[in-house]
């Protein structure tokens, strides 16, 4: 699935505001990874190991 966010200005930096539903379907948490790469950038869930 693909959606198209602009970006708004947060203080110094930009953001983007995600809504509930896409977090829901991608079932992204409170921590996520950013990883910038070959012009994109992946937003994922944290996966914690249990111990």
């Amino acid at each position: 699935m693909s959606w198209s966010f602009t970006l708004v200005k947060i203080g110094n930096s930009q953001g983007i505001r995600i809504p509930k539903i896409v977090l829901e379907e991608s079932h992204i948490g409170n921590e996520v990874e950013l990883i910038a790469e070959h012009e994109q950038i992946i937003i994922r869930s944290v996966k914690r190991n249990r111990s």
